[in-house]
């Protein structure tokens, strides 16, 4: 009698995990692309703000400067400011995304890598913008 009740106890359990799998797996998978998603709109947000506020201050001449905080995501692969373009890559799973802006003026300068918020310094200076974390 007490071998037949563990038996459907475990019985009970196995079809329990049956149903519950599924559902872990599908809510994991969610998640996960709510990151990478929530990744590729900061990036996008960092990128078009740095661009906008470039042809912004180039527009007034040197020695106009802004500053401004900015948000670098997660899976950040690589960064670039050349000439009149800004671009995030971003290491996704399914290969590398490039999140870019474009520019009117001819901009350098750097984007960190790695996660957080930090304050970014966008000064006009003789014929270019340079974009430097303070």
């Amino acid at each position: 009698m007490k071998s037949q009740i563990a038996i459907e106890y475990i019985i009970l359990i196995a079809v329990f995990l049956l149903f519950l799998t599924p559902v872990w797996i599908y809510s994991f998978k969610y998640t996960n692309n709510m990151k990478l998603q929530l990744a590729t709109d900061y990036a996008q947000e960092l990128v078009d703000t740095i661009g906008d506020l470039s042809d912004f201050v180039y527009s007034q001449g040197s020695p106009a400067a802004m500053t401004f905080e900015g948000v670098v995501p997660d899976y950040v692969y690589s960064t670039s400011i050349n000439g009149s373009l800004i671009v995030i890559s971003l290491n996704m799973s399914s290969g590398l995304k490039d999140v870019y802006s474009m520019c009117n003026s001819n901009v350098t300068g750097h984007i960190p890598l790695q996660r957080g918020k930090y304050i970014f310094l966008i000064k006009a200076d003789r014929g270019f913008v340079n974009v430097t974390v303070q």
